[in-house]
Parts: C-alpha cells; sequence; structure tokens
C-alpha cells in the first residue's frame, strides 16, 4: 500500500543566520529613529529586565546585550504602529529619559511630566534604561501612567547627559535638555546638537561651549535646573535611622560611584584631616556600590574595599547605598551642616542646587558658582589643578581628557574651616535657603520645550 502521509517538515534556519530580526518590511522604515531603544510597558516592564545585573550596560550610554531584539519587538508591539495607537491622539512631545534614576536625567524628565500632567499638556514618556538606574526607585502615579501608553508624539525632548543614548540623534523637530561638562567639553558629543531645534543647558557656560562648537544661538536656551523646593527645604525630616541623635557636625556628599564625582578624594580629605575623638560624621549617598564583576573603567573599583577597611580609628563615616525617595534624601540633606563636592567634572550640579535650597554651604571647586546658579557666600571654594582622565575613565569610551581635581590639602583645609565655623553655619541654613531662587520653574520649562505652532515658528 503508498505511503500517502506527507513527509514532515523541517524549518531551515540558515537562511535566517546573520540577519537582522525585522518584524515586519516597513519596519525600518518607520522606526529607525528609535529601534534600538526599549519602550515601557507593563506587559513587558520585567520579563526581559528582571535581572538587570545581567545585562552588559555602558556607563551612561543605556546600551546592553540583545537590546536591539528586545527594542524591536517591543516596538513593533506597543509603539507609534501598535494598533491601539490609531485610537489616540498624538502627543506634542514625547519625554524621553532615564527616568527611575535619581540622577539629572530621572529628576528633570518626572518633574516635566508632572509639570505637563498639571497643565493639561499632552505630553508622552518613554523610558531609556542606564547607568543608576534603580527598580525600587519609586515614580509619582501621574508619571507611571504616563510611560504605559504608546509613544504617539509629534516630536521628541531627550533628557540626559550627552554621553548618554549614545545613538540617539535629535532632529529639527525635537529638544535636547543637555548637561555636560563646560569647563572641558568633549566636542564630538556636542555636534551631535546641531540639528536639534531647540538646546536647553543650565549655564552662560555650557551655552558657550555649544556655540563654540558650532550650535547656533538661537537654538539655545539657558535654564538653570529648578529644584521642588516643596521638598528641598530645611525643615525636611530626616529619616529615623540615619537621625543625628549625637548632634555631630555632619559632612554629606552624594553620588554614583563614578572617578569624575571625587567621592575617593573626599573620603581621603576627610580621614586626613578629622581624628576619631572628634563629633565629626561624613555620609556617602551612592545610588549604589561599585559594580566589582563589571570593571568598569570609570567607576572607583576598590572603594568598596576602602570603605570596608574603615573603623574606630577613623573619624566616624556614615555610607548609604539603599535606593532612597526624593523626600527621605531631602531630610537627609537638611540633617547635615555642609555638602562636600567633590567632582573634577560637574555636568547639570543639579545636587548641589538640591543641597543649598535645603540651607548648606557647598565645599566645591572655585569656578562652581558660574556654572550652577547659586546665591552668593553659598560656596567654600577649594583650588582646582588640572589633571587629566586617560581614556575611557571618565565614561564609557571617553576619550582622554583633562579635567580639573580639587586640591586635596585645600580640600581638607576647606573641612576644618566649615567645622570651625559650624554654629555661623547651621545658623544661616535658613537664610541660604531663602535666598536660593529659581529662575525658571518646571511649568515654564515644560511650555518651553512644546513644540510651538507652525505659524508661531514661521512667524
Amino acid at each position: 500500500m503508498k505511503n500517502t502521509q506527507k513527509p514532515r517538515q523541517t524549518f531551515n534556519y540558515s537562511k535566517f543566520q546573520n540577519k537582522p530580526l525585522v518584524a515586519n518590511k516597513n519596519f525600518k522604515k518607520n522606526n529607525n529613529r528609535d529601534k534600538q531603544y526599549f519602550h515601557s510597558h507593563p506587559k513587558h516592564r520585567n520579563d526581559d529586565y528582571d535581572d538587570f545585573e545581567d545585562f552588559d550596560d555602558d556607563e551612561e550610554f543605556g546600551s546592553f546585550k540583545n537590546i536591539e531584539r528586545i527594542n524591536r519587538r517591543n516596538e513593533t508591539a506597543y509603539g507609534r504602529k501598535h494598533k491601539s495607537a490609531k485610537n489616540i491622539k498624538p502627543a506634542n512631545v514625547c519625554v524621553i529619559a532615564n527616568f527611575r534614576s535619581p540622577t539629572f536625567t530621572g529628576r528633570v524628565g518626572t518633574a516635566i511630566l508632572e509639570a505637563a500632567k498639571n497643565q493639561n499638556l499632552m505630553f508622552a514618556g518613554s523610558e531609556r534604561r542606564s547607568y543608576a538606574w534603580q527598580k525600587e526607585f519609586a515614580l509619582p502615579e501621574s508619571v507611571s501612567k504616563t510611560l504605559e501608553q504608546p509613544d504617539v508624539s509629534k516630536s521628541r525632548c531627550y533628557v540626559s547627559p550627552l554621553n548618554s543614548f549614545s545613538q540617539e540623534h535629535a532632529g529639527p523637530q525635537d529638544t535636547w535638555i543637555a548637561s555636560f561638562d563646560p569647563m572641558n567639553p568633549d566636542m564630538a558629543q556636542l555636534k551631535r546638537l546641531h540639528r536639534a531645534g531647540l538646546v536647553v543647558v543650565p549655564s552662560e557656560k555650557h551655552a558657550q561651549a555649544c556655540k563654540k562648537a558650532g550650535i547656533k544661538a538661537q537654538n539655545i536656551k539657558i535654564a538653570p535646573i529648578p529644584v521642588n523646593t516643596e521638598i528641598f527645604n530645611p525643615k525636611a525630616v530626616c529619616p529615623s535611622e540615619y537621625f543625628n541623635k549625637k548632634d555631630y557636625f555632619r559632612i554629606i556628599t552624594s553620588g554614583n560611584p563614578l572617578n569624575r564625582k571625587g567621592l575617593e578624594d573626599v573620603l581621603a580629605a576627610y580621614l586626613k584631616e578629622f581624628k576619631p575623638t572628634e563629633k565629626v560624621e561624613l555620609i556617602i549617598k551612592l545610588t549604589h556600590m561599585p559594580k566589582i564583576k563589571k570593571d568598569y573603567a570609570y567607576e572607583v573599583l576598590d572603594f568598596r574595599k576602602k570603605l570596608g577597611a574603615l573603623n574606630s580609628m577613623f573619624a566616624k563615616v556614615t555610607v548609604i547605598d539603599n535606593t532612597m525617595s526624593d523626600s527621605d534624601y531631602a531630610g537627609l540633606l537638611a540633617s547635615a551642616d555642609v555638602y562636600a563636592a567633590g567632582n573634577m567634572a560637574f555636568n547639570s550640579a543639579v545636587s548641589v542646587r538640591e543641597a543649598v535650597a535645603c540651607g548648606l554651604h557647598i565645599i566645591g571647586a572655585d569656578y562652581l558658582n558660574s556654572i550652577s546658579n547659586l546665591p552668593m557666600n553659598t560656596i567654600i571654594p577649594v583650588k582646582t589643578t588640572e589633571y587629566e582622565m586617560p581614556k575611557g575613565e571618565l565614561y564609557a569610551d571617553s576619550p582622554s581628557i583633562k579635567v580639573k581635581k580639587l586640591d586635596s590639602q585645600g580640600l581638607s583645609y576647606a573641612m576644618r574651616r566649615a567645622f570651625n565655623s559650624k554654629d555661623s553655619l547651621r545658623g544661616r541654613k535658613a537664610g541660604i535657603a531663602a535666598s536660593f531662587k529659581n529662575t525658571i520653574t518646571w511649568d515654564e520649562l515644560a511650555r518651553l520645550v512644546q513644540p510651538k505652532p507652525k505659524e508661531e515658528n514661521q512667524g
């Protein structure tokens, strides 16, 4: 009897090897601008990123192993071409930021979406997961809901340091709220802003660097980063576990464990200057401990070992590396007496501005006031010396670049000077906070990045 059963079909994988994953024939044409990044949606928020440490993430670039495959799938499913987008009125602008981060990009991106919501402006949001992204970082409910919606927008507003989102390039209809070191800018990075319709920078120094890079003056807007003074103020309540019960003089510093933050220099100067018998405490608030397994050249790799070696033979040091809400962090700042900014390079100086809003004087570089727009007499200046950071140590794939490093002896002296004037510093906290003023509000910044009507542009 003849066998009429058809032979089993086998799938030939060979012809698909080494070819890109493309969801449909129009994908590349329609989604080229965003194809490398993840569009947030509750269905996929955790399934590919549950174990964030498993991904090979570059410093502030947001590039991961397999991220192109993941983002192609999600863009097709929940991006601009998703069928549900047909029923959604396009937003005026989509804010792109690393929202779950206590850094510049998260602070600004979240605040703009909240301000847009309060003014009934039609803004969308798209999340980028880059360095300092924290899964536990809580977002306001309105921002979380915005990020759940498909990205259907007419233009984009990128919020990031220039060395982040390295594959993104703003177009004439887009805005870039940028941060970078204006004292020694990377001109190759600045040239990525040439086509942007609007470039928003924190200070005149930043604007001068942009002009030097060839960006048109009419496309540059100076807007010092606003601070929410309802949260950051001298009356903010410190979390009970960090309450200053023994009335120590508190020096606080904060940031990522990056070389450019100068946390190691602050620690060394403090331990050199103070004895364990003195009533003084250094608080180091980290976003996270250095990732030893990753071996990042731009992180202070032996910082964990140095912190672990601290004992009663040294002056008191408290290290905090857990995720904190803005209100708890503000309370921690308010409980301190002075903020030590050891940075070798400042991008936006937002952490310094938040500290001043809480009434703190700043121990920092002698040029700091020129890039941070702070009230007069709030900085205890420290002289700087020129230092050349080797390739890859400022940020991932950074060129060898000159930075301004705090003089170690000057830093120790500034700490001692602050300690000897503790009564005066404490008495002036309310006055310092009152003198801090936002030159632009979050509502105004949200309206600034909203695209102008065509007839207004033409006029």
